[in-house]
């Protein structure tokens, strides 16, 4: 599953990212990868071909539409589509929600879509 990934804006950075966001964004891959080339590291931005790859057979893809890294998850999502890969992926974009919003519905124990959706595709035959 992966809940609102984590992979770079495409290059260039288009200008209405913030460029606050891609400076943290960046110093905290380089934090959890010190070995990576920045934010263009193939980590942080894997190809079609790449993605063919993974080992599971479905994939959950979490994006919220007002997030700056919607658009580097949609592309994920339709990367991985285009990869090979021949598991079942599902794209899931929250509307009108931010950059980690699902931290602050998670933990307040709310009964939201979010959780249900989560639950339900963990619970798959």
């Amino acid at each position: 599953m992966a809940t609102y990934i984590y992979v770079s804006p495409p290059s260039p950075i288009p200008p209405t990212t913030n460029d606050t966001i891609t400076g943290v964004q960046s110093k905290m891959w380089l934090y959890m990868c010190p070995s990576a080339s920045g934010i263009d590291d193939f980590r942080m931005k894997p190809s079609a071909e790449d993605l063919g790859g993974i080992g599971c057979d479905r994939m959950l893809v979490f994006v919220a539409e007002k997030d700056h890294l919607c658009g580097p998850g949609k592309a994920y999502y339709e990367n991985l589509k285009k990869s090979g890969w021949k598991g079942k992926v599902e794209l899931v974009e929250n509307k009108a929600e931010e950059h980690c919003f699902h931290l602050r519905i998670i933990t307040s124990g709310d009964d939201n879509a979010v959780v249900k959706k989560i639950v339900s595709f963990i619970n798959q035959d």
